[in-house]
């Protein structure tokens, strides 16, 4: 009788690790895809020469993914925009433990 709760508790404990793992490995892959998403939007805000249709087609493109994002356009003395300060907010989940938060990715686009 006790072997049988013993193999029942070993299987219940790898599932349960089962579980906690392929949630890290899930938001794992959340924070990878916001990292590349972020370096797609500077280049492309870069290669655009911070241009404002593409700005704004690219917030458009956040919203479809799921993100949010915010830019600040930097100028310089006579009015002409120099970098672009890039902010990006995604979701951070593991179901499973009942975790969800936001975090935040800063760059700039120069």
């Amino acid at each position: 009788m006790s072997q049988i709760f013993k193999a029942f508790l070993g299987i219940f404990i790898i599932l349960l690790f089962t579980l906690t793992i392929f949630g890290i490995m899930t938001a794992d892959q959340d924070i990878s895809n916001a990292r590349d998403f972020k370096i797609q939007v500077i280049s492309l805000i870069e290669e655009s020469n911070l241009n404002e249709q593409v700005i704004q087609s690219c917030k458009a493109s956040a919203i479809n993914n799921g993100y949010k994002l915010e830019t600040n356009t930097i100028k310089d003395d006579i009015g002409r925009s120099v970098s672009v300060e890039i902010t990006l907010e995604y979701n951070y989940s593991i179901s499973f433990l009942n975790v969800l938060k936001t975090h935040t990715l800063h760059d700039y686009a120069r």
